[in-house]
């Protein structure tokens, strides 16, 4: 399994999700409007069967409803925030984790390369020494980067799905 990011699709999900949300809160609005049009007109009605509905819309229904709208608000937000959280630290562009092993080992292979070069050409011995850490240096800085940014897609990927 290798880790994949389509920038595109996921603000296009993103965008899909918070109408979805967007919809839900209006809905559980509506929900809480009606809890409390039942409990401010069944007010004057007695008997159990009343008292105890008014207990459950009240204790039970009620608080449902506010933490449906919570979830949907939080779950608006997480969705939105992972595209443009992606694209503030890791890359405005798309991931592919495949590509990026592979430039990886062409990177590694142009080291080698490049090594192998300026081992073969007759510079004077400091010379040497001082362009081969070169060469190394920006090879692992690279290696690191590229690194670093599959690891912060991976935990947005597993925040989400924690979600």
């Amino acid at each position: 399994m290798s880790i994949r990011m389509r920038v595109g699709a996921s603000k296009a999900q993103a965008a899909s999700t918070r109408a979805l949300c967007r919809k839900q809160i209006e809905d559980y609005r509506n929900l809480q409007s009606a809890i409390n049009d039942f409990l401010l007109t069944t007010d004057t009605l007695k008997g159990e069967a009343y008292k105890s509905a008014r207990a459950y819309f009240n204790k039970v229904l009620k608080p449902l409803g506010q933490g449906g709208m919570l979830l949907a608000e939080a779950v608006e937000k997480a969705v939105q925030k992972f595209p443009d959280q992606y694209q503030a630290e890791v890359d405005h562009g798309d991931l592919d984790e495949a590509k990026l092993e592979g430039q990886i080992a062409r990177a590694r292979q142009l080291k080698n390369e490049a090594q192998n070069i300026v081992t073969k050409l007759s510079f004077p011995e400091n010379s040497l020494r001082v362009m081969s850490p070169n060469f190394t240096s920006i090879a692992l800085f690279r290696e690191q980067e590229i690194a670093d940014n599959k690891l912060l897609v991976a935990g947005y990927e597993r925040t989400i799905k924690e979600l």
